[in-house]
């Protein structure tokens, strides 16, 4: 009972965590140095992920405008990026296990545009041996799949 509702609680930050915003952010985002770069959580499998097909906006556009709202409007650190993905993440508060959510964006080359996709995780014990992760993102499709659609866009027009 008690880990079920340790769960419950943990999607229910997850989900918070992923909750599109309309506000636009107020300030420049500030330098910040990238973290190392860190083999992938988890294997990523974007035909069951949540994704948009985006047309007219570079790799580095779109993955600088996810940086951008992650970092300055959720709070979240980001973990690794290359050209074509980004995974970021977020302490989780109040669970009895150290837990993280980790929000991974990929994309791939589709026709004349590219498709962004997104998978979110929760890990336990994250960083130690004992870490285990759980896929999360069905739980969250439609939250996700709702902020995926704002990328179609430059940030400056949200």
């Amino acid at each position: 009972m008690k880990s079920t509702t340790l769960f419950k609680l943990a999607v229910a930050a997850l989900a918070a965590l992923v909750t599109a915003c309309t506000t636009n952010p107020t300030s420049a985002p500030e330098p910040s140095s990238p973290s190392p770069p860190v083999a992938a959580s988890r294997p990523v499998a974007a035909d069951r992920a949540p994704s948009v097909l985006i047309q007219g906006r570079s790799n580095k556009a779109i993955l600088d405008d996810i940086v951008q709202w992650r970092t300055q409007q959720k709070k979240m650190t980001v973990r690794s990026r290359s050209s074509d993905r980004v995974e970021l993440a977020l302490s989780v508060q109040r669970t009895s296990t150290p837990t993280e959510a980790r929000i991974s964006y990929v994309i791939s080359k589709e026709g004349d545009g590219v498709r962004l996709s997104a998978r979110v995780f929760q890990f336990s014990y994250p960083g130690t041996t004992r870490e285990t992760g759980l896929d999360v993102t069905q739980s969250m499709a439609d939250k996700l799949q709702e902020e995926l659609e704002r990328y179609r866009k430059p940030a400056s027009s949200w």
